[in-house]
């Protein structure tokens, strides 16, 4: 179901999405990636590798220097340790899997299948049941949206959009880099999306053929 952006590095993480569409030449595994060590509370200065070249590339200088705000660094291992025996089960495991995140990206020595390991540790809860899949929900601009996802890192995305809200000429432009598709197990993974079409073609270019009456 649909559900806004929300959290301490809101516009950071939509400011991310939006400036991908700029950059095609930047893959999704490496946005993914920041977008990653952004949840897992990695410092800036603390970054290496392909993943401080995308965030470079996406991000402003302040917004960089954001990234500093909240973050916890690496947490040495006794103090790990000490922490651990003070969360839940649940809770202890995501601790654990994001520190873990945040020592690979400080090594330098990392793959895209180190960083995911980890990273799915918080969204490995079961669909629920009793909510059926292709919920419509209403978006606050007024229209309905749903979601079908494939995984995590494909989704396929309708919307309906009804006549009476066109009726008074209102005009509507479909804006995905703040909306997130929610399961209804909050324990589940959250999807952000992006207004990147899959295996999109930039040579193709749309043009409005004028009426000359």
């Amino acid at each position: 179901m649909f559900a806004p952006v929300l959290g301490p590095k809101e516009e950071i993480v939509v400011s991310i999405l939006k400036s991908a569409e700029k950059h095609p030449e930047i893959e999704q595994h490496d946005i993914q990636a920041l977008l990653w060590t952004i949840i897992a509370k990695t410092k800036f200065t603390d970054y290496s590798g392909q993943i401080k070249v995308t965030a470079i590339k996406l991000l402003t200088p302040k917004q960089l220097t954001q990234l500093e705000g909240g973050a916890l660094g690496i947490l040495p291992f006794d103090v790990m340790e000490k922490t651990k025996e003070q969360l839940p089960s649940g809770v202890r495991a995501v601790f654990e899997a994001e520190n873990n995140i945040r020592q690979l990206v400080a090594s330098g020595n990392y793959t895209y299948a180190d960083l995911e390991k980890y990273a799915i540790v918080a969204g490995m809860a079961p669909p629920r049941s009793d909510v059926p899949s292709g919920i419509w929900t209403k978006h606050p601009d007024g229209y309905y949206v749903r979601y079908f996802p494939s995984g995590y890192s494909v989704t396929k995305v309708q919307v309906y959009v009804p006549k009476e809200l066109l009726a008074n000429g209102t005009k509507l432009i479909y804006d995905a880099a703040g909306d997130i598709a929610c399961p209804a197990n909050t324990g589940s993974q959250r999807l952000a999306q992006t207004n990147e079409p899959l295996e999109a073609d930039y040579s193709l270019k749309l043009t409005t053929i004028c009426n000359p009456k």
